[in-house]
C-alpha cells in the first residue's frame, strides 16, 4: 500500500451509500428461524427451518461484503485489502472468541478449540471428524473463509469479465454439489456436503449481485418488488420442506436441486426488501424493534446453542409439557446473554471499527497475515490428521 492510500483512510468522509434498514430486520427473521429450530429440533423434523435461516444469513453477508467494498472504494479511491479485513476482524472476532472463551472457562471439557480458533470447524464436520462443542460456529468459519476472498470477488464483479465470472461460479458450485451427492454417501448420515465451503458460494455471490445492482442505482418497480415477495413467500416453504430430506447422506436424487434453490429464493427476498419502493414487508422489517433484534442477531447466534447446552434445566420444561414456559425461559436467557455480548463486547469494537483508522495501524499487512495464518494452519492440521488416518 502507498502512503497515498494511508492519507485517504485517515480522511474518511460520510458514506454516500445509504444503508437499508430492512436488511437489519431480515437478520431478525433469520435468527428467529435458527433459534426456534434449535430450541426443539424434534418439533421441526422434516423442515429445514434453521438451515434456511443460515442460508439467508449467507446471502446477506454477500450483500454486505459487496456493499462495504463499494463504499470503501468511493471513500478511499480504491479497495484496500487490509483495511477491509481489519474491519471484518473488529466486527466478527471479539464476540466470537468471547463465547469460545466463556464456553471453555465454564466447561474445560469442551472440544474442538483448535478448529474453532482457525476458522475450520466446517471442514472438520465435512470430513466427518469429531465436532466441536459449539458446532453452530461452522457457519462463522464459512463466512470468514468468504471474507478473505471477498475483495477479489468484488474486483472480478467490477471487471469487464463479471458476467463470465458469475456464470462460472454458479456452474462450478452446482457441479461440485452434484458430484458430491453422486460419489459420497457417509454412513453417519451427517456432515459432508452441508458443511463444505463451496456449497454456499452461490448464496454469497447472489447477495453480492443484488448489492451490485443496488449500488449501481438500479430502481426496481413496485410491481417487481411485490412479485418477488410473493414468489419468495411461495418458494421458501417449499425449500424448507424439500431441503430437509436432502441435507445429509444418504442423498436423494433431488439433493443438488434442493441445495441450488435457496440462492434464487434469496435473490427474490433481497429484491423485495430494497427500500426503493417501500412495501409492507420492508416497512415491518424497518421497525425499530426489528432493526434492534437484527443488530443483536450475531450475538444471539453465538450464544443460543451455548444456552441450550449449558442450562440443562431448560429441558425439564419440555419433559413436563410446559412448552410456553420453555420458550419464554430459552429466549429470555438468550436475549440476556446476547445483550451482555452486544453491549459488553461488540459495541466497544464496533465503535473502534467506525472511527478513522490511523495510517500506522495498517502500515504492515498484519490483518491479512493473521487471518490467512489461522486458516492455513487449520488446513495443515486437517491434512496431518487425514494422512494419519
Amino acid at each position: 500500500m502507498s502512503q497515498k492510500s494511508f492519507i485517504k483512510i485517515e480522511k474518511i468522509t460520510k458514506p454516500q451509500l445509504k444503508w437499508i434498514p430492512a436488511i437489519d430486520g431480515l437478520r431478525a427473521v433469520a435468527i428467529a428461524a435458527v433459534m426456534v429450530h434449535h430450541a426443539d429440533a424434534a418439533a421441526f423434523e422434516g423442515w429445514a427451518l434453521g438451515n434456511v435461516g443460515v442460508a439467508v444469513f449467507f446471502s446477506i453477508s454477500g450483500f454486505l461484503a459487496y456493499y462495504v467494498l463499494r463504499r470503501d472504494e468511493e471513500q478511499l479511491g480504491q479497495v484496500d485489502y487490509n483495511y477491509f479485513l481489519l474491519r471484518r476482524i473488529l466486527r466478527i472476532w471479539p464476540a466470537y472468541f468471547a463465547i469460545i472463551t466463556v464456553a471453555y472457562l465454564t466447561d474445560p471439557d469442551h472440544r474442538g478449540i483448535t478448529q474453532l480458533i482457525t476458522f475450520t470447524t466446517n471442514w472438520d464436520m465435512a470430513l466427518f471428524r469429531p465436532w466441536s462443542s459449539l458446532p453452530h460456529l461452522w457457519s462463522i468459519a464459512v463466512e470468514e473463509q468468504f471474507y478473505v476472498l471477498a475483495p477479489f470477488i468484488y474486483r472480478a464483479m467490477r471487471s469487464k469479465h463479471r458476467t463470465s465470472f458469475c456464470v462460472a461460479v454458479l456452474l462450478l458450485c452446482n457441479v461440485l454439489r452434484v458430484s458430491y451427492t453422486f460419489f459420497q454417501s457417509h454412513p453417519s448420515g451427517n456432515g459432508g456436503l452441508y458443511y463444505m465451503t463451496y456449497t454456499y458460494a452461490d448464496l454469497f455471490l447472489v447477495g453480492a449481485m443484488v448489492a451490485q445492482k443496488f449500488t449501481d442505482g438500479w430502481t426496481p418497480r413496485l410491481a417487481t418488488q411485490l412479485a418477488c415477495l410473493a414468489a419468495s413467500a411461495i418458494a421458501f416453504p417449499i425449500i424448507t420442506k424439500l431441503w430437509a430430506s436432502a441435507l445429509f447422506a444418504p442423498y436423494p436424487w433431488f439433493a443438488p436441486l434442493s441445495y441450488a434453490l435457496p440462492a434464487p429464493a434469496c435473490v427474490l427476498l433481497l429484491v423485495g426488501v430494497l427500500p426503493v419502493r417501500q412495501t409492507i414487508f420492508s416497512w415491518v422489517l424497518s421497525l425499530p424493534l426489528m432493526r434492534y433484534v437484527g443488530r443483536l442477531s450475531y450475538s444471539l447466534y453465538l450464544v443460543h446453542l451455548y444456552v441450550l447446552y449449558t442450562f440443562i434445566a431448560l429441558s425439564n420444561f419440555l419433559e413436563r409439557g410446559e412448552v410456553l414456559q420453555y420458550y419464554v425461559a430459552y429466549f429470555s436467557i438468550c436475549f440476556a446473554a446476547a445483550q451482555v455480548s452486544y453491549h459488553g463486547v461488540e459495541q466497544w469494537f464496533l465503535k473502534l471499527k467506525n472511527r478513522n483508522i490511523q495510517p500506522n495501524f495498517i502500515r504492515y499487512p498484519w490483518p491479512a497475515i493473521l487471518t490467512w495464518m489461522l486458516i492455513i494452519s487449520g488446513i495443515i492440521r486437517l491434512c496431518f490428521f487425514t494422512i494419519r488416518a
